[in-house]
């Protein structure tokens, strides 16, 4: 594979928290039992005496859906990934396979950007009221970049290398002073 000389800085995060699949799996198991065990015993052995009619085939197909999506969600959740790419002519980020193509600040979009550390989403809505939920990407970590652009809008890109993410902006965009991550220009 050629790689591109135009890219500066490239970071790929997967969500590979142990307690994040942990807690997905069990969740999806414990839903796919609920779901399949009566719905396999009804299917199988007919209803119970007690109930008055057979469940049938629109809570077989019904069934059969949830299961599928809730076994589909670990796999979705396997296959999300954040691509954050510093290029030459911007910054490119996406969030796969949830956004279709990659969004591009350009150099003279961008009016400030600096490194943030955070807790929780919470204080990241409180450092910005124009930070909107889907203008958050962070995958794991605690750390990444904040950016404001022209008109008022703003994102945070959490990223594992914020330093070298910072510093491939600072190259890319061809930045004076004022605008390096600093608050008092």
């Amino acid at each position: 594979m050629k790689q591109d000389l135009n890219i500066l800085f490239r970071e790929i995060q997967r969500f590979r928290q142990p307690a994040l699949w942990c807690a997905v799996v069990m969740l999806s198991v414990a839903v796919i039992g609920a779901v399949s065990y009566p719905m396999a015993r009804n299917f199988f052995l007919g209803p119970p005496a007690r109930e008055a009619f057979s469940p049938g085939v629109p809570s077989l197909v019904m069934g059969a859906l949830t299961i599928l999506l809730v076994a589909g969600f670990p796999v979705l959740l396997g296959m999300a990934r954040l691509v954050v790419e510093v290029r030459l002519d911007g910054l490119y980020f996406r969030f796969h396979p949830f956004q279709r193509a990659s969004f591009k600040i350009a150099p003279e979009q961008l009016t400030h950007f600096e490194l943030k550390s955070y807790k929780s989403v919470r204080d990241l809505r409180s450092w910005k009221s124009s930070l909107e939920p889907g203008n958050i990407l962070t995958v794991s970590g605690n750390r990444g970049v904040f950016l404001e652009l022209a008109g008022g809008q703003s994102w945070f890109l959490g990223s594992q290398r914020s330093e070298q993410l910072a510093q491939a902006i600072v190259l890319a965009f061809k930045l004076p002073k004022c605008k390096r991550m600093e608050t008092n220009c």
